[in-house]
């Protein structure tokens, strides 16, 4: 039986997280650009993030194993939209935007960057078409996420305040880690509870980063690609 109630929460209680997180900024802080310490705001935004994170866990414990893609992709025209989004994302994202650090890892992230909305429009393609995609094509978009997170962590970390950067970081590994998962899936060595769990943490955090981003882009292409993925993902129990 076909159940879309966990994609359809995770949804949900990211568009809270996202509005408090909005409010937050919006009317906590201060002259200085500092946010008061225990508000009643940060945490909400807190406890519904842990309360999801612990719900999706749970409600993916519960879900069948399996270690070949099957019913994993997405297919008809959302096996190229969300693709594509995630592809439009990142691509907009290293045309407009900067590295986070300069040198060799600023040169990956922009290569990185140009990649892999070619391999993501080539595995949405296959997948289009009833076929498997290449293994290695979900690769560089995991390959783009870790640059991505190394170059911006000096300054994240540099940070006193957590939930400057926490969504930011939380967002972009989940959809790291789903880039992964997936990969492994089509090579036949995966796990489909952990692809799950990362696309429906992806989901909540994401748009939880969007109440304040520096990359709305890459953030909102990843829930809509993460969505399209999971629509017609089989979640059984």
């Amino acid at each position: 039986m076909k159940k879309r109630w966990l994609t359809d929460a995770s949804f949900v209680l990211g568009l809270a997280a996202l509005v408090l997180r909005r409010m937050l900024y919006v009317t906590a802080v201060d002259e200085k650009g500092l946010l008061p310490q225990l508000h009643p705001l940060s945490l909400g935004l807190l406890a519904l993030t842990a309360a999801a994170l612990v719900l999706i866990y749970v409600a993916v414990r519960k879900q069948e194993e399996s270690r070949t893609c099957g019913d994993c992709r997405a297919s008809g025209l959302s096996a190229l939209l969300g693709p594509g989004a995630m592809a439009l994302g990142i691509l907009l994202t290293v045309r407009t935007g900067t590295p986070g650090t300069a040198g060799y890892l600023g040169t990956a992230w922009l290569w990185l960057g140009l990649a892999s909305p070619v391999c993501l429009l080539a595995a949405g393609a296959a997948a289009f078409s009833g076929k498997k995609p290449f293994f290695l094509l979900h690769m560089v978009p995991c390959l783009f996420f870790v640059v991505h997170i190394v170059s911006h962590y000096q300054t994240w970390s540099g940070n006193p305040q957590m939930l400057d950067y926490l969504f930011a970081l939380l967002g972009a590994m989940a959809l790291m880690f789903f880039c992964f998962y997936t990969s492994a899936l089509e090579a036949g060595c995966g796990s489909r509870r952990m692809m799950l769990g990362m696309g429906l943490a992806a989901v909540y955090l994401c748009l939880a980063e969007l109440g304040n981003s520096a990359y709305p882009v890459l953030y909102f292409c990843g829930v809509l690609w993460i969505r399209a993925e999971l629509f017609h993902l089989r979640a059984e129990g």
